[in-house]
């Protein structure tokens, strides 16, 4: 008799455990990031959210017969006075629900440039903030050129 009212016993903490934790949020490990990384210089490749936020220590710049893609989370953290030259073919493709962020670490960074004739970029849900520059007449860029 003792020995089934322990199994009942086990079995409804079991139930009842099991339950309360069918509700809860499973995390995804590839919405976790292991970075930061730092970056300066020449860039290409693959900025993936595995390694986000990039801490970009000066400025980037992405070669004419370079190609880059960032992936939806990514973070990108731009030092004062960094800048983005892009002279390839950019792909920042966020989604609505994870979009890509460019912001400045302190105050202000220097933007998304794309040149020339091979520089190409598509943008899709990404937020760009907190750009400032100014020309030596005083007028400011946006935050892309």
């Amino acid at each position: 008799m003792m020995f089934l009212r322990i199994i009942n016993l086990l079995l409804l903490s079991l139930f009842l455990l099991l339950t309360a934790c069918s509700g809860r949020e499973s995390v995804n490990p590839a919405d976790l990031s292991s970075g930061p990384t730092e970056v300066q210089g020449a860039v290409e490749g693959r900025f993936d959210f595995a390694h986000s936020p990039y801490l970009v220590l000066d400025d980037i710049m992405l070669d004419s017969l370079g190609a880059l893609i960032i992936e939806p989370g990514v973070e990108l953290i731009f030092s004062d006075s960094a800048r983005f030259e892009v002279h390839g073919v950019l792909t920042a493709a966020g989604t609505k629900d994870r979009p890509i962020h460019f912001r400045a670490a302190d105050r202000f960074w220097e933007g998304l440039h794309i040149r020339q004739a091979a520089g190409k970029a598509l943008l899709e849900f990404c937020i760009v903030e907190d750009v400032r520059l100014t020309t030596v007449n005083g007028a400011g860029y946006g935050a892309v050129e």
